[in-house]
């Protein structure tokens, strides 16, 4: 690995510290509150340790290794390295509950939850995070068209589940929780 330039360096610790209390908030609702930091950690060494070539879209970057993060966790913790399909697998019962306490927060909350883990993520990524859709698009590994599927499925489950009547509701939500 390169050192990094000064400039490069500044560029690093800038995007950091603006996207530390995100992947906190991210791996929040995904996984027990014990694993969350070390989650976030991890990675932002994986960022930091990256291939000594050039990156478009370094925020895209740096959420594809978060993404992976959720997705490896699932399968160590399961045992068998391909049981834990994220496009199909919700983190609902493998990972944290959400309080038994009902109000509309904590109903999209535990509605984004029992969502799959690939449709979560898009929607967190969007309207919790503000990621561009090509951004998300990286971040999944998949085609546009399908990540606007996984958005638009997602969104569906929110509404029929919890009633949710706007992206707005699922980012503020998302965000505060």
């Amino acid at each position: 690995m390169t050192p990094l330039s000064p400039a490069e360096r500044a560029e690093v610790d800038a995007l950091i510290k603006s996207e530390w209390p995100k992947l906190e908030r991210f791996f929040r609702s995904k996984v027990p509150p014990s694993d969350i930091h070390d989650l976030a950690q991890n990675t932002l060494l994986g960022f930091v340790k990256r291939p000594d070539t050039p990156l478009e879209n370094q925020r895209a970057y740096l959420w594809t290794i978060a993404r992976r993060q959720v997705i490896d966790f699932y399968r160590r913790g399961r045992g068998d390295a391909t049981a834990f399909d994220s496009s199909v697998h919700s983190v609902m019962h493998a990972g944290p509950t959400l309080s038994s306490v009902i109000n509309r927060k904590n109903q999209i909350l535990k509605g984004l939850q029992s969502l799959p883990v690939d449709h979560q993520t898009a929607i967190e990524l969007k309207y919790g995070e503000g990621l561009t859709d090509p951004e998300g698009a990286v971040v999944l590994d998949v085609s546009m068209a399908t990540y606007k599927r996984y958005v638009s499925a997602g969104l569906e489950t929110l509404r029929r589940l919890s009633g949710v009547v706007s992206e707005e509701q699922v980012g503020n939500a998302y965000r505060g929780g």
